[in-house]
C-alpha cells in the first residue's frame, strides 16, 4: 500500500487484522514503523474495537533475529570468528571485549533479548558475535 504520511494506512490494515480471531503477521520495511504501529497505532486500534468485538485483541512486535541475543553463542562461546578472539580474553581491553562482558551481564537479566535494551548501543563487532 502507498499514500503520503499522514493517510490512515495503517488503519486501513489494521482494523481488518484486528478483527480478524485467527494470528496475522503484520510485515513492515522498519523497526521504526513497527514501533508506530505498536507503540502508538495498535493501543489505539484496540480499544476503539473493543467494544465492537467483544474481545481485546492482542499484539506484540519480533524483530528480525539478529536483533536478539543468541543465549547458545552466550553459552558456548562456539561460531566466533578467529579475528574475533580478542573480544574474549579475560580482562578486555578493546571497547568491543568490554561490550561482550557487558551483552553477557545484561543477558543474565533480559527477559526477551531485543539488542535495543542496551542502552548505549554496544559495538557492532560485540552484538554480532553474540547474535542469534
Amino acid at each position: 500500500m502507498q499514500a503520503g504520511t499522514g493517510t490512515g494506512k495503517s488503519l486501513a490494515y489494521l482494523v481488518p487484522v484486528l478483527a480478524h480471531d485467527d494470528s496475522v503477521v503484520v510485515a513492515t520495511a522498519t523497526i521504526a514503523l513497527q514501533r508506530q504501529l505498536v507503540d502508538r497505532d495498535l493501543p489505539r486500534f484496540v480499544e476503539a474495537v473493543e467494544p465492537l468485538l467483544g474481545r481485546r485483541p492482542t499484539f506484540a512486535m519480533l524483530k528480525g533475529r539478529s536483533n536478539y541475543v543468541c543465549l547458545h553463542r552466550l553459552n558456548a562461546g562456539e561460531d566466533v570468528p578467529d579475528d574475533q578472539d580478542a573480544l574474549f580474553e579475560p580482562t578486555p581491553t578493546s571497547t568491543a571485549g568490554r561490550d561482550v562482558v557487558r551483552i553477557r551481564t545484561w543477558a543474565e537479566s533480559t527477559s526477551i533479548g531485543d539488542r535495543d535494551e542496551l542502552v548505549p548501543a554496544p559495538d557492532d563487532r560485540a552484538l554480532r558475535s553474540l547474535s542469534v
